[in-house]
């Protein structure tokens, strides 16, 4: 992938990303095939900090040339471990029968430390699997489907999920309401053994903090209600969802907070489409919080633009640039960071 992002150098601001920045993006691509850039990639450009720096995302696919080409080098280094864990991932994926492939498909993001990497962390990438066809929904009895996920995530890294986190994992899908979905289930070998969950569709700031309630969070639920309400009186936003992190015996203190101003549905043929200024409600409400730097927010509004043509060897190119979702950081009862998850897709013309 690192010969097909120095093509697209000239879209991304230095606002958000410096050249050594870059050079550290392209290094961290180097490990990917060409080929998941037929899939879905982009950064997270964190918005609170001046530094001009960013995590890189990606997305792979079993039974493709891209999880063929993570295979052989699974199969040519034993001590590859990022390849490995991918390996098992995909083979349980593949696996006639599949229980993990009927819950999330065979798609498999990637999230690259590298703006955010900590001095002598590892550069094992977050991984994350979405319940694909059917959502997993508060009202339905699924926890089994959601500790599955969790396990082969774990079980791909060579960790083992206590009873005691298992307990809490069930806890916290227990307390989900009836409407609200898991919507995501990763892991990050790289910081810790939580499993960390994206749980979306909350209604009302009440059944938010119901839920943080519910589930012992160890922060103050009633933060959480002045930060939605002040926002809330500044934009509309439909539904907000939260990422939490399940830890042995509770959940994290850290919470991500997003408002969802455009429902994205898995099948909808505009799902990677966003439209003019469909963003610029939320992104003047973050003008106004003074850890933000306003720079940043200008520079994400011109992100999003028209879908433009793009000629190749193989053909033309349809590229795609939008705004996935926003996440605010909560942290010690305050609004402790933001970061803005932009995506980039070549489609076929």
């Amino acid at each position: 992938m690192k010969d097909l992002l120095e093509h697209f150098r000239g879209l991304i601001s230095s606002v958000f990303i410096d050249d050594s920045a870059w050079l550290n993006i392209l290094d961290c691509a180097h490990s990917l095939p060409i080929t998941a850039g037929a899939q879905p990639f982009g950064f997270e450009f964190p918005l609170h900090i001046r530094t001009q720096n960013a995590d890189f995302g990606a997305t792979l696919e079993s039974e493709t040339s891209a999880a063929e080409f993570i295979q052989r080098r699974a199969r040519s280094n034993r001590n590859d471990e990022v390849a490995n864990a991918l390996n098992r991932l995909f083979k349980e994926m593949d696996a006639k029968k599949s229980q993990l492939r009927n819950i999330v498909g065979h798609k498999l993001m990637l999230e690259f430390d590298i703006g955010t990497k900590r001095m002598g962390a590892s550069s094992f990438p977050g991984m994350f699997l979405r319940p694909d066809q059917h959502p997993i929904v508060g009202s339905e009895d699924r926890f089994d489907d959601v500790r599955m996920v969790a396990e082969s995530l774990s079980n791909a890294v060579g960790w083992q999920i206590s009873g005691s986190q298992l307990e809490t994992l069930r806890n916290v899908y227990i307390a989900q309401p009836d409407a609200v979905r898991t919507d995501s289930i990763g892991i990050f070998p790289a910081r810790s053994q939580a499993i960390r969950l994206g749980i979306m569709g909350f209604e009302s700031c009440e059944a938010i903090c119901e839920f943080l309630e519910k589930t012992a969070w160890p922060g103050c639920s009633s933060s959480i209600a002045s930060i939605v309400t002040r926002f809330r009186e500044r934009m509309q936003f439909s539904k907000a969802g939260l990422n939490v992190d399940v830890e042995e015996n509770s959940l994290g203190p850290t919470l991500g907070l997003t408002f969802i101003v455009k429902q994205r549905y898995t099948n909808h043929p505009r799902y990677w489409l966003d439209g003019p200024g469909e963003w610029d409600p939320f992104l003047n409400a973050l003008r106004q919080e003074e850890l933000i730097v306003p720079e940043k927010i200008q520079a994400l509004g011109d992100w999003v633009v028209k879908p433009s043509s793009l000629f190749g060897r193989s053909g033309r190119f349809i590229l795609l640039r939008g705004i996935h979702h926003i996440k605010l950081v909560i942290r010690n009862g305050k609004l402790n960071g933001a970061k803005a998850y932009v995506f980039l897709v070549l489609s076929a013309a």
